[in-house]
């Protein structure tokens, strides 16, 4: 993560927002930790971000809506 960071123009979409750990699924949410991201240039920025609802996987999706910066 940090060398695509620093490698990359990029910051994380979850910038500005709560931290929502996605991993493992099964501990309740303050028992989880962060380690999905999604990266985004400056170009856009995050309007949503959201841990969705198991759907079999030991990680939980995540939804996230970016909107394109003029």
């Amino acid at each position: 993560y940090r060398r695509i960071t620093r490698a990359f123009p990029l910051q994380s979409a979850m910038q500005g927002y709560s931290p929502t750990g996605s991993f493992p699924c099964k501990l309740p949410w303050p028992l989880r930790i962060q380690i999905d991201h999604a990266l985004n240039s400056s170009h856009f920025r995050t309007t949503h971000w959201r841990v969705l609802n198991s759907i079999g996987s030991d990680h939980l999706p995540l939804l996230i809506d970016f909107e394109f910066k003029p």
